[in-house]
């Protein structure tokens, strides 16, 4: 029901249709929940906090633009998934996203009364935007792989990206200053456990097809890197130098990773971040917040990366 709002609230946008990219886009994602319940964080922590869930709307259709600006041109630098805009020119896809930041300040001028949480919203989401991209950035320029730059680029880019939309769905609901901050500090642990439970199944799953140039970076292989007296420690920093790998190599890699305890230990960091997150929610609901709730524990999913 929510995300089918959001999408409802930008395709109702009179000029929602003079960018026929946009409308390519927002048609990729499906309006089952289950799949995307990031693209409707902010109405649910508006619903947790008390909020009544409708007038976050044009909120939640603000997160959702930011997401895909973020995401397509995330898609665009990467190379590495099966999206049509990956193929697109610059031009191009710098229009798109240019569209979808725009997108974003038309619902957030849809969705305040109060000037001073207008303000620290918007603010918000400007200062995020420009954090991740400078994150994002620093993600494709580091070398050789470590902890600290890892996390660098991570609390950049994801954790700073879902705090935004826990915090200001809850900045809607009140101007407790304890509860928003709480919304914040769950927002950053369940995003860097998205992003970390999201490199585990990368890895896990691409190996066949042949790792893309990312996946030195991704924290498993960081954690395995670490691991210097393991035997297999000198093959995988080979491995990790190489500009391209085959789908051999990339199979051998991920299974070093794995047997260096790589994989185990990230699944372990994610189920930390897991838990604070869910301790944090406890903290923050005013009323029951199932959705909510089956989200964290179900969207950082630490059983199935590993097989």
């Amino acid at each position: 029901m929510w995300l089918q709002a959001e999408k409802l609230f930008l395709r109702a946008l009179p000029w929602f249709g003079t960018q026929p990219d946009l409308a390519a886009v927002l048609d990729r994602y499906p309006i089952d929940e289950t799949v995307k319940p990031l693209f409707i964080l902010p109405i649910l922590t508006h619903l947790a906090a008390g909020g009544d869930g409708h007038s976050a709307v044009p909120l939640g259709a603000s997160y959702l633009a930011f997401i895909l600006a973020a995401q397509t041109l995330d898609d665009w630098q990467d190379q590495d998934v099966d999206q049509p805009w990956v193929a697109w020119s610059a031009q191009r896809i710098m229009t798109s996203t240019l569209s979808w930041i725009f997108l974003v300040q038309a619902g957030l001028a849809h969705t305040f009364t109060d000037p001073d949480t207008a303000r620290a919203v918007g603010e918000a989401y400007s200062k995020t935007g420009v954090v991740a991209l400078v994150g994002q950035n620093q993600s494709t320029e580091r070398t050789p792989p470590n902890r600290k730059g890892y996390w660098t680029s991570t609390h950049a880019r994801s954790s700073a990206m879902v705090a935004l939309g826990a915090w200001s769905g809850v900045a809607l609901t009140t101007k407790d200053s304890a509860i928003r901050k709480t919304a914040l500090d769950f927002g950053w642990n369940l995003g860097a456990g998205l992003q970390v439970i999201d490199d585990c199944f990368d890895l896990s799953t691409s190996a066949a097809n042949g790792l893309g140039p990312g996946w030195v970076w991704t924290y498993p292989v960081v954690l395995a890197l670490e691991q210097l007296s393991h035997p297999g420690h000198s093959r995988l920093v080979e491995l990790s130098q190489q500009t391209t790998m085959t789908p051999d190599q990339s199979q051998e890699a991920v299974q070093l990773v794995t047997d260096m305890g790589g994989l185990a230990l990230a699944l372990g960091v994610a189920s930390s971040y897991r838990a604070a997150a869910l301790d944090e929610l406890d903290r923050l609901a005013v009323h029951e917040c199932p959705d909510l709730r089956r989200f964290v524990a179900g969207t950082v999913d630490t059983s199935g990366a590993a097989s």
